[in-house]
């Protein structure tokens, strides 16, 4: 009996795909970056890239009561400063209609709308206004969301890690520390 008992197990552990976020149990701070990461569907119509922002696209899922509007879907916006801001992608890419992972807390390198919605250094960072799956500027109004702030504001050496991408351009890569935890609060 103990071994059927193992035997099932064994084969349902290797059966099984368990998707669970990612929070490190243990980082070396001095070498390493603590970044917490989710696995995500992606409900966009195009693959969604490393360093794209990500919104949560709950609202698409209607087909089962069980399941509707909590689902881990996401796609992306235009939307200035959009509440529901989930993440950056931080797989090469997610084709469209495939599971992929995002990072949700930590620093990353994410795609920035320095030209359109140009971003400051230790300034908050926001969906960006107008263009799709790129951070801007953090807007100042009442009850405005935050995808997390600016670390530096200019592309980041390929020596020294980064993506070496030009200033004052959209598309560009800079390192952003997201925490959605961030809200301006504005004034009333």
């Amino acid at each position: 009996m103990k071994k059927i008992i193992i035997s099932l197990l064994a084969v349902l552990f290797i059966a099984g795909t368990v998707y669970a976020a990612g929070i490190p149990t243990a980082v070396s701070p001095k070498t390493s970056p603590e970044v917490w990461t989710v696995e995500v569907y992606n409900n966009y119509t195009s693959a969604l890239t490393s360093g794209t922002a990500v919104v949560w696209d709950m609202a698409s899922d209607t087909t089962d009561a069980s399941f509707a509007y909590r689902t881990m879907w996401v796609t992306t916006t235009t939307t200035n400063d959009d509440i529901n801001f989930a993440g950056i992608v931080v797989d090469s890419s997610i084709p469209a209609a495939t599971e992929g992972t995002i990072a949700i807390w930590g620093p990353v390198y994410a795609l920035v709308a320095d030209s359109t919605d140009a971003v400051t250094a230790d300034h908050l960072v926001g969906t960006a206004n107008g263009v799709r799956g790129q951070l801007g500027d953090g807007d100042s109004a009442d009850n405005t969301a935050t995808a997390g702030w600016c670390i530096y504001a200019a592309g980041v050496a390929v020596a020294y890690g980064g993506y070496g991408s030009t200033d004052g351009v959209d598309n560009i890569m800079i390192p952003v520390f997201i925490d959605k935890g961030y809200m301006s609060e504005g004034t009333d």
